[in-house]
């Protein structure tokens, strides 16, 4: 039987998108290995390497468990820092939810800056998963922080770079990037008024537990200017737990 025309274009079209996107994935990997080997020299090749994927929870687990056991009797409020594709903000069960990201996903399309100054409003649990930058990441944090109460808490994403590849400012590849939010956690490692963990899943999630009413956090400049290198040296200084051994 002779195929009909149609048929046949349909056929060609599918063939000739198939073409294109290997295509562009083996450019992309050409210009990352090329991005990658260009800013390689004098860098730690030390790697903490955890396959994510054979780990039982992730960041969707972690939010749920801390709206459950949120100190707050009233219904939950939940805001999120950083959406992207919704995985994280379609899967939360809050009351009333409020998305931030200038480019997609969530409810309001804007910075996390410009929505900090012109929203005072009280949230019980807040994740921050935006731009990967310490600087932006301690930002949303000490923000986050004077707008949930006693028994509120704050997750966030990305915290154990693997390697130096992932912890690179800026991003270098189409892949998974941590960015330098590891820094933060040397911040909160030493701020009264909140109980601090990271727990070993998806990245690293950091989990703040505010327990004093003036809990805030400090910016230590010492921080904000180390390397890769501080981190692999110090990472075992980290409170870093299993998610079964963290006590909501």
């Amino acid at each position: 039987m002779i195929d009909s025309p149609e048929n046949f274009h349909i056929t060609r079209t599918k063939l000739i998108n198939i073409l294109n996107k290997l295509s562009r994935n083996k450019l992309q990997t050409f210009l990352d290995k090329r991005a990658i080997r260009k800013n390689s020299n004098g860098q730690d090749g030390r790697e903490f390497y955890v396959d994510w994927k054979t780990k039982n929870y992730n960041r969707i687990s972690v939010v749920n468990n801390m709206i459950a056991n949120c100190a707050s009797d009233s219904k939950i409020r939940y805001l999120e820092i950083g959406c992207a594709g919704d995985k994280l903000f379609q899967s939360v069960m809050a009351y009333e939810k409020i998305g931030v990201d200038p480019f997609a996903g969530g409810t309001h399309r804007m910075t996390s800056d410009e929505f900090f100054g012109t929203d005072s409003s009280n949230f019980d649990v807040v994740f921050v998963d935006g731009l990967h930058e310490y600087n932006q990441v301690w930002k949303d944090v000490k923000n986050s922080l004077s707008q949930i109460p006693v028994g509120g808490y704050i997750g966030i994403h990305d915290m154990l770079p693997r390697t130096w590849v992932e912890a690179y400012i800026p991003c270098l590849y189409d892949g998974p990037w941590t960015g330098d939010v590891w820094k933060l956690a040397f911040d909160l490692m030493d701020n009264p008024g909140i109980k601090f963990n990271i727990l070993n899943i998806d990245h690293g999630v950091g989990v703040i537990k505010k327990i004093e009413e003036n809990a805030e956090l400090t910016l230590s400049s010492n921080f904000g200017s180390e390397s890769y290198s501080f981190y692999a040296d110090n990472r075992h200084k980290l409170p870093v737990i299993e998610f079964n051994e963290y006590n909501f």
